[in-house]
């Protein structure tokens, strides 16, 4: 078995070194989102909010996106101030070193996610593992995230340090730390995590007095630098301009404003019409929406407000919330910490789903992290599930013209195939080996 690793490994080393020099192409086809996270991030680190800032004529092209030349009173800028923050490594690097930097950090991501997967699963099942590394890379949610520059990447990636940490802290109650860290960063980046963490409460018997003190003191310490610093300030303006994008994007009245326009040919050597290669000639993009309201307007016409939009995802995170306690309780074993970050992943991908605002192709690559689960929670008896999970992956390799809404029933075929095995999830008592200390989590 071990030879056998070996080979897929090397074979995966080769499928994705192949795919990373066709990405450093298509990189090139558009400036992308990444100039307004750079843009934002220069603008808090000199000091202004960047959350409703616009170029003026007359001023550097340090300050300059092309995405933020609209009609609009608020900014393109989207980020957190949190991961405004983590950019600045690549906050003075001109652009163009930025953009092909950018595609290495995407891989970084999707390879360690792998790495922390395969640290946790069984030696037979570290296959599985290669095989949704390297598709994952032909996927069409990773080719828009490799054009459009995205960083929701760094969600799954979190997510797996948050789960492995936990998982090693039951030997080692110090990691618990790290996992509390990643835990405030997970949330910082994008506050609407909070719904991967509330079902832990039903696993918190299981918690011992000093390892909470572990998990929560990183948690607690992230809380109050950002609340008593200025970071304070540009959370506040943050979430100002969510709800002016929301307005944007639900034909709301959003506030407008005459804003001046660029005539820059080229940002930092990036040219702002892209470049033509062998790569970005062929590539075609794929536009296409899951979210619950474009569902709903799709099959009935009907275009539902905000408001109730919020209402009913509450009632169906509540109602799978209710549904996984029964379920589980009626097993005559534990509720696993699997099982429960398995469901508090897709309460948090039916809040995203659930968002009134637009979200591209790009979103879906967040479901690396429940796929990467696959490996680490393995067992012969799920493989009907598994199959369907597979099924969705494939959905999500080439636009195939015959099947409408492709990517959106992907979407949620995973969503519904990792609520269900959240739900039925039982550790094979086989799987770890014998009990050990009791953690935060008994593992």
């Amino acid at each position: 078995m071990t030879r056998i690793n070996n080979i897929v490994i090397f074979i995966s080393l080769l499928l994705v070194s192949q795919n990373l020099l066709r990405d450093l192409q298509l990189e090139e086809q558009r400036v992308g989102d990444l100039r307004n996270r750079i843009v934002g991030a220069r603008l808090q680190k000199d000091g202004i909010s960047p959350y409703f800032y616009k170029w003026k004529k007359g001023e550097s092209v340090r300050y300059y996106d092309p995405l933020n030349e609209d009609g609009w009173k608020v900014s393109a800028c989207t980020a957190s101030p949190f991961f405004h923050t983590l950019l600045c490594p690549v906050t003075e690097l001109p652009y163009t070193a930025a953009s092909r930097l950018w595609v290495f950090v995407l891989y970084t991501l999707l390879i360690a996610t792998t790495i922390l997967a395969m640290l946790l699963c069984k030696k037979a099942a570290l296959p599985i593992a290669c095989f949704i590394c390297v598709s994952f890379t032909f996927t069409e949610t990773w080719l828009d995230t490799i054009v459009t520059k995205q960083s929701y990447l760094f969600i799954p990636f979190f997510a797996m340090l948050v789960y492995f940490f936990i998982k090693k802290g039951s030997t080692d109650k110090w990691l618990y730390i790290p996992a509390g860290m990643f835990s405030i960063f997970l949330f910082l980046t994008r506050p609407t995590t909070i719904f991967f963490f509330l079902p832990l409460i039903f696993i918190h018997k299981k918690y011992n007095a000093s390892n909470k003190l572990f998990f929560f003191l990183p948690v607690l310490l992230g809380l109050i630098i950002t609340l008593s610093t200025s970071q304070s300030v540009l959370w506040r303006d943050y979430f100002k301009s969510v709800n002016e994008h929301i307005k944007i994007h639900q034909g709301l009245n959003p506030a407008p404003q005459l804003n001046d326009k660029g005539d820059f040919s080229e940002i930092e050597g990036f040219k702002t019409e892209g470049y033509r290669n062998n790569v970005t000639r062929k590539y075609k993009a794929y536009v296409e929406y899951s979210n619950f309201f474009v569902i709903i307007n799709l099959i009935s016409g009907y275009k539902i407000s905000p408001r109730l939009l919020s209402l009913c995802c509450a009632a169906v995170m509540l109602t799978c919330t209710v549904l996984f306690y029964r379920i589980q309780k009626k097993k005559a074993v534990e509720i696993s910490p699997e099982a429960v970050l398995l469901l508090g992943y897709c309460l948090y991908m039916i809040s995203d789903l659930g968002a009134p605002i637009y979200r591209g192709h790009y979103n879906a690559v967040q479901w690396l992290f429940p796929l990467l689960l696959v490996p680490a929670t393995f067992q012969a008896r799920y493989l009907w599930l598994y199959l369907l999970m597979l099924a969705a992956l494939l959905l999500n390799i080439h636009y195939k013209p015959f099947l409408p809404m492709q990517h959106a029933l992907a979407e949620y075929i995973w969503l519904a195939s990792f609520l269900v095995y959240a739900f039925i999830y039982r550790e094979n008592a086989t799987m770890h080996g014998p009990p050990v200390q009791r953690g935060i989590f008994r593992l």
